[in-house]
């Protein structure tokens, strides 16, 4: 032929010299050899085409070290060529596509679904270390990530287990540390936000709201070697303002009374509660602010300052069907009684809902401020 060319189905590379040779000549006889090369050629493509299930195919790379060898005129004794990956399985039009399994020039091998020469459906990869394979990563892929349930395997022997996106950690999940801790909760962008429950070693544990990795937020501290409890407001993974007391109940995995456990001193605020409150609502408005200068949060949404008069005395008026003393302050489980006095009926999932957007529960105390502030925010 005035040209050649070289299929190398093996290997899975195919390797083209020169050109076509001219109309006028050669050895094919001009234009009719032309088109019998071509002939040739598409049977050679078709039949090099790989659909379906297919042996080990093997691929090779480039050794450098022969190539710095040769420019300068050595001898090395290294091969031209160096093994590259290889796989076995299914194949859809010349692409890695069904059940196969791949192995890098590293060792590090992945046995799973593909789509499109992508790790794609279910998988296991695993690593070579001291020529033993151990798993790095089994569950769900997509396009090459880590992407649905599945379990890492981290180099220091932590392991973490629950949902990704798109190769980070995102939405339920739980995390085995090396010391022995132990985190199960809420994940966000790969880290820990949301609600979520930090087990320590000793047995204490924090539960409440996270945020980039800290505690932030209403949260409880559960002290099981003294058999006490702190509940109250967290910024920046430091405890701000809140009430310490003894365990109210019985934690799991608590055996009862230890011997450095000791009792509180008597309260001796007048009212503490409203103390309590104040200082949390101190501490949430300077956090925000904080937030607010770092660009982290958006400019300060609706508020009561943005409602008029006479929508501030309805509210009032409504609030003061329960606070009936004018403490300025009723019980999470009592909103419902308020809205109803607004002519608003509230299930239990609407109330969770409007709780949930203060940060409280059934048993914390809200300020009227508070109220007000979320009805604001409602009427947009």
């Amino acid at each position: 032929l005035g040209s050649r060319r070289v299929r190398c189905c093996g290997v899975g590379a195919r390797m083209e010299v020169g050109g076509w040779a001219g109309e006028g000549g050669g050895a094919t006889g001009g234009a009719g050899g032309s088109r019998g090369a071509r002939t040739l050629t598409a049977k050679a493509d078709i039949a090099a085409n790989k659909n379906g299930p297919h042996h080990t195919v093997y691929w090779v790379r480039g050794n450098p070290a022969h190539d710095k060898a040769k420019k300068l005129g050595l001898d090395s004794g290294e091969s031209k060529y160096r093994d590259g990956a290889r796989y076995q399985g299914d194949w859809v039009e010349n692409k890695k596509d069904g059940f196969g399994t791949l192995t890098s020039p590293d060792g590090t091998r992945y046995e799973g679904e593909f789509r499109a020469n992508k790790r794609h459906g279910k998988g296991t990869l695993l690593i070579k270390r001291g020529g033993k394979y151990r798993k790095k990563y089994t569950g769900d892929w997509y396009a090459n990530k880590r992407h649905g349930l599945g379990v890492y395997f981290y180099d220091d022997g932590a392991k973490y287990e629950g949902e990704w996106n798109m190769g980070k950690r995102h939405g339920r999940g739980k995390m085995g540390y090396t010391s022995g801790e132990v985190y199960e909760g809420d994940w966000v962008d790969d880290k820990r936000s949301g609600l979520g429950v930090l087990t320590l070693t000793d047995g204490n544990h924090y539960e409440g709201h996270w945020h980039n990795d800290k505690k932030e937020g209403p949260g409880r501290f559960f002290y099981l070697t003294t058999r006490k409890m702190y509940e109250g407001e967290w910024a920046d993974d430091v405890a701000k303002c809140g009430v310490f007391s003894d365990l109210p109940f019985e934690v799991e995995g608590d055996s009862g009374a230890r011997e450095d456990a000791f009792a509180l001193p008597p309260c001796m605020l007048e009212d503490a509660d409203a103390v309590v409150v104040d200082a949390v609502d101190s501490v949430r408005t300077w956090r925000l602010d904080q937030l607010r200068a770092a660009g982290l949060v958006d400019a300060a949404p609706a508020s009561a300052s943005d409602l008029n008069d006479e929508e501030l005395e309805q509210l009032q008026l409504a609030f003061g069907v329960v606070d009936v003393r004018g403490t300025g302050v009723v019980m999470g489980r009592d909103l419902t009684d308020v809205l109803g006095a607004l002519g608003i009926s509230a299930t239990a999932d609407d109330l969770a809902a409007l709780l949930d957007e203060l940060g409280a529960d059934v048993d914390s105390p809200i300020t009227f401020e508070d109220f007000a502030n979320i009805m604001a925010l409602l009427r947009e």
